[in-house]
């Protein structure tokens, strides 16, 4: 039993993975992201923070 609960730390770590990868690239939008008036104004702005998180 203890051994099933466990496995969803595989998929679950997959996905963060899969999520920073995928910050690191995005182009600024209003729909996914780290949203500001600043952020979306610059990209210079807006992609070192995502590449932080990304990293993260």
């Amino acid at each position: 039993m203890e051994r099933n609960s466990n496995f969803i730390f595989i998929p679950l770590g997959a996905l963060f993975i899969a999520v920073g990868n995928y910050f690191k690239v995005i182009q600024p939008n209003y729909f996914i992201g780290i949203k500001t008036s600043r952020r979306l104004e610059s990209k210079e702005v807006w992609k070192l923070p995502h590449a932080i998180v990304g990293n993260l």
